[in-house]
Order: C-alpha cells, then structure tokens, then sequence
C-alpha cells in the first residue's frame, strides 16, 4: 500500500522540505516513501563509498569505445511502465500543470478579496473570502463541533498526514491491479495542492484560534490562511476523480443520495472543524474548489467530458440561508456548477492513454484464470 500514499511516494528526499511547510502530520506524511522505496542502506554516502572502493578493486582498466556493451536505440516509448512511481506521477503532473493558473478576483489585484481558478482561460472556480463578521458568527460552529473531539481524534490525527486511507476502505484502491488509479489520485492531490496554496494566499483569511484563546485546537493551527480548507479541496477532488473511474459520473450525478466518496470527503472536511482549525464556510469553499479541479483532471485527461465551474461569492454557499457544511448543503454544492465548454489546449497523448488505462482498471472484468 505505500506506493499509494504521496507521502511513501515522496519519500526522504523531498519528505524535509515540504513536510515541515505542510505542517506536523503532512511533513510525516510525505516524508518517508523515496528513501524506503530503494531498499538498502539509508546512508548515501556509506553506499557512495562503498560502490567507490568496490570499483576500484573489480572493475580493472577499461578502454571505451573498444569494450562497450552492444546498445540499441531507444524507441519511441508512449508507456510510462519504465518510469518508478515517483518519476511517473512528476511527468504526469507537468502535463496537467501548464492548463491552469490562479489570478486575483474581487478587488484590487494588489490586494484582492478573492480567486479565480482557470483551465486554459476559462474560469472553472471562483472564492471570494468571508469578511471577519462571518467567521465570528460561524465560531458558534467551532464551539458545538468541539464536542466531538473525543470521538473522531484518532481519525483527525491520521488525516492530517493521509486521505486516501479512508477512500481506499471504500474502494480497492491499493491493489496491484491499480497502480494507475493510484498515480492519478497521487497526480490529483498533488495539483490541487499547488492550486490550493495560492487561491489560500489570495484569500487569506484568520483562523478560529485567532478568535479566541478557548477554542484550543487538538492540532497546531497551521501558518496559511483558513479559506478554502485544503482538507476540504483535496478530499473533494480525490472523491471526484475516483468516483468517475469507477462510475463514470461526475459530482452531480453523485449527489442524490450522496455517494460513499463524497460522504467521506464531507467528513474529512467537517474533522477539521471539529479539530478547531477550520470554519464550515472553509470547507464548503474547499469542496467547491476541489469538484472544479477534479472535473478539470476529468475534462483534460478524458477528453469527452466538461469541467464544471462552482462560485461561491462572499463566503456564502448553498441551500439558502445555510450557515453549517452539513450533508445537505454537500449535495447541493455538488449540483451547484454550470458546465463549460470542453479544454482548449492541447492535452499529452500519455496523459489521455494513461488515463483510459486508469478507467479500464474499474470497468473493464478480469480475465478468468487471473487470480482477480
């Protein structure tokens, strides 16, 4: 199951320096999987030398060109299955990257109150940041769900660091049988990332904590601004991405009544309020942001189908008049969207192959004498 999480897929090499900016359950996260997946000793400098010494005793004097191996060409390769995981899901991300952008909205640009999100030009997402007032209201909010720490504590701390281990209860995720659905979900989590982090940025907002001194989160209250929650992004986009590969719908399709996915992201979303380090507007902001990345992975990658574009101005969002992100005001934002036209750029033949790859692992029945 480690090539599953980006965390075991990340590994020591990259886990110090985005695990600490993640904060304490991320940067553990995303720390272990490069180092552990060589097998060996940890020490590179022990096998630096040690490969160093070995040479010089076995290798002997050697004169190139004269006592080179006999080495073909090599062919166009369309696959990726020469690829480790880790390198496969970096080449994936850079060609999904380079169809989106974030730019200021609502405001001035040099100061703006809110975010556009695009996929080539069109505008697939748009927050505008709630006004203090709001958040002080929804910190009623933050003192009713604070009841349930004792109960959910232990699935907070785990999903501090991993998402996926809930969807894979869901869906079989973490089998040899679908280790492209586990690079697109990785791919997917680590764009919304990237995404995320800077809607944040344009979006900045104060914590609960720093409302008051008793709401005292059961996790330390990360640096980067409360809305939209990226709990509440990435679940989201991971709900819709897995639930099109195994179903073929998109979120609102999913909706009524909410599917297992989506439940679950909805509760990874509200564990962070309940932790004490997001208001309800925060995730329903984030879930908002995260269909629309994940309907764009689906547009890009798929090629038939359409993203769908989810605004929410001004903190609010539905039903009407709703101040808690419960499972009624979920189902109504998945349905929430309009869709736009289909990705005018061009998209990466590996993507687009990689990706019918990816669905042919949920809708296409194993060969008797398989052992499936």
């Amino acid at each position: 199951m480690s090539d599953l999480y980006l965390g075991s897929g990340r590994g020591s090499g990259r886990g110090s320096g985005r695990g600490s900016g993640r904060g304490s359950g991320r940067g553990s996260g995303r720390g272990s999987g490069r180092g552990s997946g060589r097998g060996g000793p940890e020490d590179d400098g022990l096998v630096a030398e040690a490969r160093l010494t070995t040479h010089d005793a076995i290798a002997g004097y050697w004169a190139p060109p004269e006592d080179n191996r006999a080495v073909a060409d090599i062919a166009p390769n369309t696959g990726l299955s020469y690829l480790t995981p880790d390198r496969r899901r970096d080449l994936l991300l850079g060609s999904l990257m380079g169809h989106f952008a974030v730019r200021p909205a609502c405001g001035n640009p040099t100061d703006p109150t809110g975010a556009e999100v695009l996929l080539d030009e069109a505008v697939i997402c748009t927050l505008t940041r709630p006004g203090v007032e709001v958040l002080g209201r929804q910190m009623a909010w933050l003192r009713a769900y604070a009841d349930l720490r004792a109960d959910r504590a232990h699935e907070i701390l785990l999903q501090s660091g991993d998402l996926l281990y809930g969807f894979a209860a869901i869906r079989p995720l973490a089998t040899p049988q679908k280790p492209r659905t586990q690079d697109l979900l990785a791919v997917t989590q680590e764009l919304t990332i990237l995404l995320e982090m800077q809607v944040k940025h344009l979006c900045r907002a104060p914590r609960p904590a720093d409302f008051s001194d008793r709401v005292q989160p059961i996790l330390d209250t990360p640096d980067h601004s409360t809305y939209p929650s990226g709990h509440a992004t990435e679940s989201f986009a991971l709900a819709t991405v897995l639930h099109y590969l195994d179903t073929g719908q998109l979120p609102a399709e999913a909706a009524a009544p909410p599917a297992q996915v989506f439940l679950l992201a909805h509760r990874i979303a509200v564990n962070r309020t309940v932790a004490g380090v997001h208001f309800p507007a925060d995730s329903a902001a984030g879930a908002a942001l995260g269909c629309a990345i994940g309907c764009a992975v689906i547009a890009l990658a798929g090629g038939a189908e359409t993203p769908v574009a989810h605004a929410y101005p001004n903190g609010a969002f539905p039903p009407e008049g709703a101040d808690d992100f419960d499972r009624a005001a979920m189902a109504a934002g998945l349905t929430a969207g309009h869709a736009l036209p289909a990705p005018a750029g061009p998209v990466s033949a590996v993507l687009r192959q990689y990706w019918a790859d990816a669905v042919a692992e949920w809708r296409t029945a194993p060969a008797e004498g398989t052992g499936a």
